[in-house]
């Protein structure tokens, strides 16, 4: 069955108000998002690798610190938010996120959203209160993050919740055809939001070190990959499957981004106090065309 044409027109014009409304757009199967070119023109030559403005914001940004760990976390978690946006419109179209769908990223709720699509729209499932408040513990808890897990992690929580409750409350397969997409979308989709609270909530020192982190996961399981799970029958088994979700969101920025962000991770932390705040806001303002800052 095809699951954008046999689920149309199933919501009321009630289910706005609880919290399912959004699936509308999403059982339409209306997808019509434009992609922006994703990198700027690297024509001009500039006659310096430093953007003078951005050094002085830099600057500002910093004033007052005494420790080079807060001058470093504090640029970038500067750096992170400015790139942010250039990340969102990277990864949607990279996941091939149906355009329905990007109206929720930043929505406080949007995992709740999705979870209930699922068990409500996509399996038909009646209401359930038990359920519900087992969605919103679980959302409530991964967005807190108290164990400090990487978006990987807590995206592995939410898989496995989902095929619990399944098997639970259905006889379903979460392999078949009719589920997979909505599946795969809520777990992308989940991966970006989970970025985005971390990136708007949390203390530069935290996200400096979810995406440091979240490096050295993606590079050890490129090195040394785990046993791919065992795939569906006609689906190809890729080796690396993993380092695709664990990569840090920074994956997705700006050339010039990564650059800044590059430079920023690998400066001397033994440089003296003040080398170091000149190196760290060099480093925030490289031009794009330079790759490192000296």
């Amino acid at each position: 069955m095809n699951y954008y044409n046999d689920l149309r027109g199933m919501l009321s014009e009630t289910e706005q108000d609880l919290g399912l409304g959004f699936w509308r757009g999403i059982l339409s199967g209306r997808d019509d998002s434009r992609h922006e070119d994703e990198d700027e023109d690297e024509d001009k030559k500039p006659a310096s690798n430093i953007d003078y403005s951005r050094f002085k914001e830099a600057a500002r940004i910093v004033a007052g610190l005494t420790e080079k760990s807060e001058v470093r976390s504090n640029l970038i978690q500067n750096l992170m938010r400015e790139e942010v946006d250039w990340a969102i419109k990277r990864y949607l179209k990279i996941e091939q996120i149906p355009y329905p769908y990007h109206s929720l990223i930043r929505l406080e709720d949007c995992i709740e959203i999705l979870l209930r699509g699922i068990f409500y729209k996509v399996v038909g499932l009646p209401r359930n209160s038990s359920l519900d408040s087992e969605i919103f513990r679980l959302c409530t808890s991964l967005r807190a993050n108290k164990e400090k897990l990487i978006v990987y992690d807590r995206v592995s929580l939410l898989q496995n919740f989902l095929h619990e409750k399944l098997r639970q409350y259905t006889t379903i397969e979460v392999v078949e055809n009719d589920f997979v997409k909505p599946i795969r979308c809520l777990l992308s989709v989940s991966r970006l939001h989970l970025n985005l609270v971390d990136l708007e909530m949390r203390d530069p020192a935290y996200n400096v070190y979810m995406h440091e982190v979240s490096s050295a996961r993606a590079s050890l399981e490129y090195l040394a990959p785990s046993l791919p799970p065992l795939a569906a029958e006609g689906k190809k088994i890729y080796k690396r499957w993993r380092v695709r979700h664990l990569r840090p969101i920074s994956y997705f920025y700006r050339r010039v981004g990564r650059r800044r962000l590059s430079a920023l991770l690998g400066l001397d932390i033994e440089m003296p106090f003040e080398d170091y705040v000149e190196a760290a806001c060099s480093s925030f303002a490289l031009l794009h065309n330079f790759s490192h800052a000296k």
